[in-house]
């Protein structure tokens, strides 16, 4: 399978993006992300209106029957609506925090907080396993390369790792992946590339520091880490 970059792709149907948003409706964030991605790079704004407009007609029927269905028991829920409300907003809130925490490439996040007080160490859960693993080795014209996978429920594998001070790059593997996960960000560099539905991907990390190194999705909900090396 040849690589690809992720630039401008062609839409393959005129429903496409009816069917995706149909089809993805609950998980909206980075799929929505696409379709802005699409419509950008057509390069015409009423190619790209019809784009997002056949995208929000494909969620249509499915908030229709949650809007029905909240309606019809808004009787039982009544006097506790606003309750379950503000869970529900202080919830978003909390993870569009955490999401903003990772996309800043912080050190502290919230979800690195609740691992500190509940005992749980993720970053240490993925590294240790490949502590003894050896470093890649540099190709012919002085690069060290690497490969994930991005599917639906994230990046695989993690905790890799890598030689510090030597050109590196990243290559991304998909095959028939439709989540938040295309829209993969580097926030030590502030790169953000589109990946294809299926195939390869080539990312340039640069010449990297010892310490560590890491990628999230478009959303901050699913990351990756490497171990740099001196």
């Amino acid at each position: 399978m040849g690589k690809a970059r992720a630039t401008q792709r062609p839409l393959g149907s005129a429903f496409a993006p009816a069917t995706l948003g149909a089809s993805t409706v609950l998980i909206p964030c980075g799929v929505t992300l696409g379709m802005e991605f699409l419509a950008i790079a057509s390069g015409s704004p009423l190619a790209g209106a019809a784009i997002m407009g056949t995208f929000v007609l494909g969620t249509t029927p499915l908030f229709a029957v949650i809007g029905y269905a909240a309606r019809r028991s808004s009787a039982m829920l009544r006097g506790r609506l606003a309750v379950l409300a503000a869970v529900a907003v202080a919830i978003s809130g909390l993870v569009s925090v955490n999401a903003g925490l990772v996309l800043s490439d912080s050190s502290i996040t919230l979800s690195s907080v609740w691992s500190s007080v509940t005992g749980g160490d993720e970053q240490s859960a993925s590294t240790t396993g490949n502590a003894s693993a050896p470093l890649p080795t540099l190709d012919a014209d002085g690069v060290q390369r690497i490969a994930i996978s991005a599917s639906d429920s994230g990046y695989a594998p993690t905790g890799q790792r890598l030689r510090a001070g030597v050109p590196t790059e990243l290559v991304v593997s998909t095959s028939n992946t439709v989540g938040c996960t295309r829209v993969l960000v580097v926030p030590s560099t502030g790169a953000q590339v589109f990946l294809p539905e299926t195939g390869e991907t080539p990312i340039d990390l640069g010449v990297l520091q010892p310490g560590q190194v890491g990628i999230t999705c478009g959303m901050g909900m699913y990351s990756a880490s490497f171990e740099v090396i001196a």
